[in-house]
């Protein structure tokens, strides 16, 4: 049974079932603006992937010698995790669905906070990918893996 029980903890749950796997943290993604709301699990993550892509121009070389690059600009940091949901309800998953879909009332999707204790990451979710991984019988999902990407942003806007 702890065997079981420290498994269990590694994965995401809904925040009903916190009582069963006190040792994990809560992780929280919210949206900022619109009407998507508030998704809470349970979380103990195996990996967080942070990315920072910066830009340099590789100027002509005539001659053999060490390529000279120029400063380009900066790319957004991007945040890529892998979240594991047992017994997946729909409203988390809902729930995040709609913080990837467009608002009607902003006319773009909203921005969100993704908040793991003091680690918090500002932006918009660029790729939500929801694989269902093992049902019962009638076909009602048991499981559940997603990837979450996001990319940070201060503000978000409608592009002209």
């Amino acid at each position: 049974m702890r065997l079981r029980n420290a498994v269990l903890a590694l994965l995401c749950f809904p925040a009903a079932a916190m009582a069963a796997a006190p040792d994990a943290s809560l992780l929280r993604i919210r949206t900022l603006e619109g009407s998507a709301g508030t998704v809470d699990v349970q979380f103990n993550p195996k990996e967080i992937a942070i990315a920072k892509q910066v830009t340099w121009q590789r100027e002509p070389v005539f001659e053999p010698q060490e390529p000279i690059v120029r400063f380009a600009g900066g790319e957004p940091r991007t945040l890529k995790v892998p979240l594991e949901f047992d017994s997946p309800s729909q409203s988390p998953l809902s729930a995040l669905e709609k913080m990837a879909q467009v608002d009607p009332e902003l006319r773009r999707p909203p921005m969100c906070l993704f908040q793991w204790g003091a680690f918090q990451f500002k932006g918009v979710i660029s790729t939500l990918t929801i694989t269902y991984t093992k049902f019962r019988p009638d076909g009602v999902p048991l499981r559940a893996s997603v990837q979450l990407e996001m990319i940070e942003a201060g503000a978000a806007g409608l592009s002209h």
